[in-house]
């Protein structure tokens, strides 16, 4: 009993301090055993843009398996930001056809709320490769197109 108090003391203080991140209870439907893979945070000038965290089953990511993107955003933004923004990064990665990145836009459009500070958005790339997305612990849509969750 005291080891496991000790036990619990110890995950609980590295919890707190963030040197451990626990998956949000959405995952677990879709990943199993999810851990993180890695976390970076996304800094514009001065400003604290969102933290975002990978999660892979047992930490190990490959691209045909699922695995989710956790962020948790410190400013308020417009969901057609974000859906604007996501589409400059996929054409980055050579996305350049025209129909696909309209389709793609549109469903970003609709499934992306406006967020404020503090709010966490999870796009999760199930089994069969659809994207799931969740606010704040809450499914709030999906994209079904193949490449999408390879691209986003």
């Amino acid at each position: 009993m005291k080891h496991l108090l000790a036990a619990a003391t110890l995950i609980l203080t590295l919890l707190m301090a963030g040197l451990v991140s626990a998956a949000p209870l959405h995952l677990y439907r879709y990943i199993e055993h999810p851990e993180p893979v890695g976390t970076g945070t996304l800094n514009f000038m001065f400003w604290n843009v969102y933290t975002a965290t990978l999660f892979a089953p047992f930490g190990v990511w490959k691209q045909d398996a699922p695995y989710a993107l956790h962020i948790r955003y410190h400013m308020d933004l417009k969901g057609k930001d974000i859906s604007a923004r996501s589409i400059e990064e996929m054409q980055r990665q050579g996305l350049d056809d025209t129909d696909t990145i309209d389709l793609f836009r549109k469903r970003m459009d609709t499934i992306f709320p406006d967020i404020t500070d503090g709010t966490t958005l999870t796009g999760i790339r199930d089994r069969d490769g659809k994207t799931l997305f969740y606010q704040n612990g809450t499914f709030i849509g999906a994209v079904g197109e193949a490449g999408f969750a390879d691209r986003f």
